[in-house]
């Protein structure tokens, strides 16, 4: 049976959040799913975002990544599946050039694809076949947007929801802000913020450390997260951006009364509640004083005046063009097998050098550490660009026999048979 690239997704375009949360994590339960797949599939790469949770795999059939998700009855039933390498390759196309996500057009998702190819790379869960698709789908995620233009209005869940402050406060400049957290939402919260200028702006977090540090690099003030319930009061706009779930009661008192007593009806909030799993309990949206807006609420706000004239049925129409080029791609690797055994070679061969250089870099940092193994990952691409695309020119070659054995002998390929017809 032929290999294809099987997905299965749980997102926002059928999943409450509640089901979302379950799948929701960080990058060491990515890695627990990478390496819990990984002996079942020959290739595998897990997209973990707040809005979806997604795993692509190469294998002979998809039993595998079906198993995976029966393992929670009541997740399995928000699966949406892939059956076959085309249905997968155009949604992942389609996930890159933002036409999956709760804002059209968002940028995000490129980022978040480029870390999770990252960090499936060092699982070891990605190979040839995705390797080339999840490169190829940045590529096509940009030129989409370049043509297309609809990620021109909102470029992320965030500025969907300063849209919607816009529509709340006359004079938003005038507003004290609570962001909450130190993570990416908070970042480009604090980004957004600095931006348009806004100088009442108040970070707290867990780690005071890191809340100091960008409180520096912002130009704002940062306090403990046990001060959170006084800054609440003060606050006119609440921006949830952890982890955790937020208690805004004091811990002194471990009582909630005192703190909603002051919640009065005069004095209006809007929260932003961008956190996976959610920041803030939903009964605060029941009170009159406060605008509660979770990532499920968004959805409201995802419509991209593009489709007035055009811009999606067009970038949908690029991607389903992009994904029949592509197919060619695969094809040429599934008639050239000596592909896979020359890339696989070198991914030995730097996995090798690695293993003898990173122990003795004693001194190395973390950071120092993935750029090297960046580096070495891009040198093997620079060194096989070439080699590669001839290689793939000779599949189907009726003539390409005498050829073929030179390069076999070459890289002592005996084992490996390439399909090419001699008819």
């Amino acid at each position: 049976m032929a290999k294809q690239i099987f997905a299965a997704e749980v997102s926002h375009e059928s999943a409450p959040l509640r089901i979302r949360e379950k799948l929701a994590g960080n990058d060491e339960s990515v890695k627990r799913v990478i390496s819990k797949l990984r002996s079942k599939v020959d290739e595998v790469f897990v997209l973990s975002t707040c809005n979806r949770f997604v795993v692509y795999a190469v294998s002979e059939n998809i039993n595998p990544i079906v198993n995976f998700f029966l393992e929670d009855a009541e997740v399995f039933r928000y699966v949406q599946f892939y059956k076959n390498t085309q249905a997968s390759v155009n949604h992942l196309f389609a996930t890159a050039s933002g036409l999956c996500s709760q804002v059209t057009g968002e940028h995000q998702i490129l980022t978040q694809i480029k870390h999770s190819h990252q960090l499936s790379m060092e699982c070891g869960g990605v190979g040839l076949w995705l390797d080339n698709v999840l490169r190829e789908s940045i590529r096509i995620g940009k030129k989409v947007r370049t043509q297309t233009g609809i990620d021109k209005f909102c470029s992320s869940v965030v500025d969907a929801g300063f849209s919607l402050l816009y529509d709340k406060f006359e004079n938003i400049y005038e507003r004290n802000f609570l962001v909450i957290g130190t993570g990416k939402i908070a970042r480009l919260a604090l980004g957004y913020l600095q931006h348009e200028g806004i100088q009442n702006v108040v970070i707290a977090s867990h780690d005071i450390e890191r809340s100091r540090d960008l409180a520096l690099q912002y130009n704002v003030q940062a306090i403990s997260i046990d001060k959170i319930s006084t800054y609440f009061h003060e606050a006119d706009v609440i921006i949830g951006g952890t982890h955790h779930e937020v208690s805004l009661c004091p811990k002194s008192t471990g009582t909630c009364t005192r703190f909603e007593t002051k919640l009065t009806p005069e004095k209006k909030r809007v929260i932003l509640d961008f956190g996976m799993p959610r920041n803030f309990d939903d009964k605060l949206r029941f009170h009159p004083g406060i605008s509660l807006y979770n990532l499920d609420d968004l959805k409201a706000l995802s419509a991209s005046p593009l489709d007035v004239f055009g811009g999606v049925e067009e970038a949908w129409r690029m991607v389903s063009a992009e994904t029949k080029e592509f197919l060619n791609v695969i094809h040429q690797l599934e008639m050239a097998p000596i592909l896979a055994a020359y890339w696989t070679r070198l991914v030995n061969l730097k996995d090798q050098q690695l293993g003898w250089l990173l122990p003795k870099l004693e001194s190395a940092s973390d950071r120092d550490v993935q750029l090297i193994k960046r580096y070495a990952h891009k040198l093997i691409r620079s060194i096989s660009r070439e080699p590669l695309k001839n290689l793939r020119a000779l599949a189907g070659d009726t003539q390409a026999t005498a050829t073929v054995e030179v390069v076999k002998n070459l890289y002592d390929f005996q084992h490996v048979k390439l399909n090419l017809s001699n008819n």
